[in-house]
């Protein structure tokens, strides 16, 4: 199940940008506009779909090479 939640001032996993407003989903953050392209939900409540997961996890993979360097 992935968790989503908003957070504020923390720079976007896939555009960069900062912005006022993001949404924490999992242990990385993207603004609203990435996440609503990425995982096309509007919704923050618990999300149990496997499609969602495994966007969850392409992106978590990206999350870690990026901050494992």
């Amino acid at each position: 199940m992935i968790y989503c939640e908003v957070v504020q001032n923390i720079k976007c996993l896939k555009c960069k940008n900062v912005s006022n407003t993001m949404v924490r989903i999992g242990v990385f953050k993207m603004c609203k506009e990435c996440w609503s392209v990425e995982f096309n939900v509007n919704s923050f409540d618990k999300i149990k779909n496997i499609i969602l997961y495994e966007n969850y996890l392409a992106w978590l993979k990206i999350y870690r090479k990026e901050f494992s360097e």
